[in-house]
């Protein structure tokens, strides 16, 4: 695998020489994209994760069989990728977690944020804020429910646990997470400024950016640009394939929470995302049976955003699906275990 990458990156290397305009260029891209939308966004999560991760009343919550449908997966659905690398890193680095459920539970909470799929996908591509509520629903929902399901039991597991850190004082648990926060921002803004100089690069030198299956390909690159490329072409079937490329991320989102959690495990990561990409596009697919039609799919609600300013529709918008979401996980967390709980007796009573 070593010999693979370095052949990769050698020839990486030689295209950079004959099309440095396009590197430069696309370099600049990423970078305007890192300090205007990412750095922002993500910089103080980081703070804020780096801070509470590390604090003896996280390890104590993350033992909970509910921090992770009610704590975890709200606010990684909120914050977007890649902070869901932060939490089950930390979480598998105290011992709680095994690397395999890490990874797994890593990919199924690495979402999209909501104000990327309202503000610049469905508003700023498509042109249309009624369209959210499919992709709200067939990003959101496989993760949510995933997570409810990797959390049942007993999440804390005794062969893993690890000798706690020591405490320290609040200030300097604060410098720590300034500092590491600083660090993993710069590692993401890293690695957008690279895959989207390499992206112009390999643009430039092939033309495999033409139709969906390319736009498709480009997506398993980078996200962003395979959607952008797919919102072009009408019909369910390009928007179901970018409701999967939303859930599936990309190689880009992978290195990203590489980085992070460097023991990450890219077969757990990429089986589940590949699942949780097949449900999603399954579910827009059955949902959403087209842009046309998505009066009839979203009803009055729809009609009524559609009519407000685009900037108060994408507020309510945001408002309507952040409360849906948690809702939604709270009653199925519920559920499942009442479920759980119903099937562990009869199993007890079985035994008597």
């Amino acid at each position: 695998m070593g010999y693979v990458f370095f052949v990769l990156m050698l020839g990486l290397t030689v295209l950079l020489i004959p099309f440095s305009h396009a590197a430069a260029l696309g370099a600049a891209d990423g970078l305007s994209l890192f300090y205007r939308f990412v750095l922002p966004s993500l910089f103080p999560f980081f703070v804020c994760s780096h801070y509470l991760t590390s604090s003896e009343a996280f390890r104590r919550i993350s033992l909970s069989r509910w921090f992770i449908p009610l704590f975890a997966a709200p606010i990684t659905a909120l914050c977007g990728t890649p902070s869901s690398a932060l939490i089950f890193g930390r979480l598998y680095s105290t011992g709680t977690l095994s690397i395999k459920r890490a990874s797994v539970l890593c990919a199924a909470l690495n979402q999209t944020g909501p104000s990327f799929i309202i503000s610049a996908l469905c508003i700023g591509m498509l042109g249309n804020v009624r369209s959210a509520y499919a992709f709200i629903i067939s990003h959101y929902a496989p993760a949510f429910i995933a997570a409810i399901l990797l959390s049942l039991g007993s999440v804390k597991n005794s062969r893993f646990v690890r000798t706690p850190e020591p405490s320290e004082s609040p200030l300097t648990s604060f410098s720590a997470a300034v500092s590491g926060a600083v660090v993993n921002i710069l590692r993401v803004g890293g690695t957008i400024v690279f895959f989207k100089s390499i992206y112009s690069v390999l643009s430039s030198a092939f033309p495999f950016s033409e139709g969906i299956p390319g736009a498709v390909l480009t997506g398993l690159f980078e996200m962003t640009n395979g959607i952008s490329l797919l919102v072009g072409y009408p019909g369910k079937l390009a928007l179901s394939l970018s409701a999967f490329l939303m859930t599936f991320g990309g190689a880009c989102i992978f290195i990203q929470s590489k980085m992070i959690f460097n023991e990450l495990s890219a077969l757990y990561y990429f089986a589940a995302k590949l699942i949780l990409g097949a449900v999603s596009f399954s579910l827009f697919y059955l949902i959403c049976p087209s842009l046309d039609d998505s009066r009839a799919v979203f009803g009055e609600l729809g009609e009524a955003l559609a009519s407000v300013p685009s900037g108060a529709g994408a507020r309510l918008a945001v408002f309507i699906c952040t409360a849906v979401s948690v809702l939604f996980t709270i009653m199925t967390a519920m559920l499942f275990s009442k479920l759980a709980v119903k099937k562990q007796t009869t199993r007890q009573s079985d035994r008597l």
